[in-house]
């Protein structure tokens, strides 16, 4: 099914939403990388950092570290406030093309098991995501159409 401009566009801004998603678990999991590799050279367990690493390297880790934390907070933040506006969007469109556009989107789920999971055949919960997509679409602000 060849999809409208405004049908991929509205899929553009989902899609948007979810790569903030995986920006912020892979911020999250440097992290924790990071964390680990300053226990792993002494800072957790007390050490002297010059017995376990040259000072300026100690110093570079902790710098990461804040500056990993800092993009988090910005990414995160900015993650929430359009994953709200989303749903607050996706929440005034009728119950079956609402459910769909969570389901694949949200959670990941392909259009067999969302027909399963809803009880209807995958081709009409294709045409639920085509009909989500348009509507969807003509509720976007400005700024993202």
């Amino acid at each position: 099914m060849a999809r409208s401009t405004s049908q991929k566009r509205a899929q553009k801004y989902l899609r948007g939403i979810k790569s903030a998603e995986k920006r912020v678990r892979n911020l999250e999991e440097e992290i924790l990388l990071q964390q680990s590799r300053l226990v792993l050279n002494g800072v957790a367990g007390g050490e002297s950092v010059s017995k376990t690493l040259h000072g300026d390297a100690f110093e570079e880790g902790f710098v990461r570290l804040y500056d990993y934390c800092s993009d988090l907070d910005t990414e995160l933040c900015n993650y929430i406030e359009e994953r709200d506006k989303a749903f607050h969007l996706i929440g005034k469109l009728p119950d079956d093309q609402r459910e769909v556009l969570y389901l694949h989107y949200f959670c990941d789920m392909t259009f067999p098991d969302i027909a399963k999971r809803i009880g209807v055949s995958k081709r009409t919960v294709m045409r639920y995501h085509e009909n989500a997509l348009s509507n969807l679409y003509s509720k976007l602000p400005l700024d993202k159409k």
